[in-house]
């Protein structure tokens, strides 16, 4: 009987304990939906900007949302391919590596790491990017892939995998 009285102490700190952490649990999961919108919000005005030529205010909107939500690979993705067609290959290198971590299945961003390495010579690397793409089972744009994958064959005298 002794035992059964501790087995029920037991659940019930149990059950206060769990009561105690349900709104915080809830408070982090709101502070998290939050957090999205916000860094959508970021996103589209990024996208919206650059849409109207505005690319240095969409590339801090963009910016902006990967400060919020750092561990979402599109908006790394987007950052990279603004970067990307500034002419600044090495940053844009660098934020399509980190899109492509935290999501390896990400075709568009091998893609767009691929042709930051082609726009730095880094021919190996981009040939290895490109494939990286085209392995991915969900790809809405191979036939461009496999043009750039050309290329970077032809830019290393393969003319034969080219």
């Amino acid at each position: 009987m002794a035992s059964m009285s501790v087995s029920r102490r037991a659940s019930g700190l149990v059950l206060l304990c769990a009561a105690a952490l349900i709104p915080a649990c809830a408070t982090t999961t709101a502070d998290d939906e939050i957090r999205k919108l916000e860094g959508r919000a970021s996103y589209e005005a990024g996208v919206r900007s650059i849409s109207e030529g505005r690319i240095s205010l969409g590339l801090s909107s963009l910016r902006q949302a990967v400060e919020i939500e750092p561990r979402n690979p599109l908006y790394r993705n987007a950052v990279g391919a603004v970067l990307l067609n500034i002419g600044r290959y090495a940053d844009a290198q660098v934020e399509f590596q980190k899109a492509v971590e935290l999501d390896p299945t990400y075709a568009d961003a091998f893609h767009n790491l691929g042709s930051a390495y082609a726009e730095q010579a880094k021919w190996e690397d981009a040939i290895g990017a490109y494939r990286r793409a085209l392995a991915q089972t969900i790809y809405t744009r191979p036939e461009t892939t496999h043009n750039n994958l050309g290329y970077a064959y032809w830019a290393l005298d393969r003319r034969k995998d080219a």
